[in-house]
């Protein structure tokens, strides 16, 4: 395969040519000069391939290869920045912007040129302004930003988690419990429902009807309806109260991942611990002062 320039005779031998990008871009690779005159492609026995002759303009060059364009407008690159200085965008234009022109080096065009990133890892600014130049950010400039940035994660860590308990905290209590091998769910009417059936079994000392879920209807006696009354509230006694202390717990952690690390059910300690354990036992102490007085 070989080469010539429009405005040559002379014919050069090369090794390839790649269409870079979609026709605007193409790389010729051999030992050829940097022609800004647009070329003929040829075959080994100089048969005219292809005419390139609007690439006239050079857009790179390096050992082996030239790359030409059809593109001769021409292309800065502008550094948009906020109004503390950093930069937030680039733009690669023949058109005229707002903001700092960077220096494009020595005769290297940057059609089609790849955007740099622009912010680091944790999403802050890689660059800034300063006196009309482009430098890197410190270590001093991302500080305050890391210390809002990661309380913002710990307070946002925090309500998820709180959310999360809260729901396996609700999905408990309406659930309900289990009593010889039946399922009793907790909803809003069963509750209800529940304390009024043992108020009556109580003040009669009859039984009453009720069912567990997906069982038909039976007469339950007093002891019986009273059993599944103390085991439904002493259940929404024991989420309810783990579920506060767990919150309060988790509004005492400084690590995000250790809220994380956080699961329904985790061990209590220390006076989350204290303080459930006097609930749940005054709840007790409630319950059977219920169930006492009426019998």
């Amino acid at each position: 395969m070989k080469i010539k320039f429009t405005n040559s005779a002379t014919i050069y031998k090369i090794d390839s040519l790649d269409i870079v990008t979609y026709g605007k871009l193409i790389q010729v690779n051999g030992n050829i000069p940097q022609n800004e005159s647009g070329f003929i492609l040829l075959d080994d026995n100089e048969n005219i391939i292809n005419s390139f002759e609007d690439f006239v303009v050079v857009f790179n060059a390096g050992d082996g290869f030239v790359q030409f364009t059809n593109d001769t407008k021409e292309y800065k690159i502008y550094w948009q920045f906020n109004k503390e200085g950093y930069v937030t965008h680039q733009i690669i234009s023949a058109d005229e912007y707002d903001g700092i022109i960077k220096d494009r080096g020595q005769g290297a065009r940057i059609v089609n040129a790849a955007y740099p990133e622009l912010f680091d890892a944790d999403g802050f600014y890689l660059y800034k302004v300063v006196d009309g130049k482009i430098v890197d950010v410190t270590a001093e400039d991302k500080e305050p930003w890391m210390v809002e940035k990661n309380k913002k994660e710990l307070e946002e860590a925090k309500a998820n988690k709180k959310a999360e308990i809260s729901s396996i905290c609700h999905g408990n209590i309406l659930k309900g419990v289990e009593i010889n091998g039946s399922q009793y769910r907790y909803d809003f009417a069963d509750q209800n429902n529940i304390s009024n059936m043992t108020t009556l079994a109580i003040q009669t000392g009859l039984g009453v009807p009720y069912h567990a879920d997906g069982e038909d209807c039976r007469i339950f006696t007093r002891d019986e309806i009273v059993e599944l009354y103390i085991a439904e509230e002493t259940n929404v006694t024991h989420n309810t109260t783990y579920n506060n202390q767990m919150k309060a717990y988790i509004d005492s952690l400084n690590d995000v991942d250790a809220v994380k690390a956080i699961k329904y059910g985790d061990e209590l300690t220390g006076s989350y611990l204290e303080t459930y354990n006097t609930m749940m036992a005054q709840a007790q102490a409630i319950i059977e002062a219920f169930v006492g007085h009426n019998n």
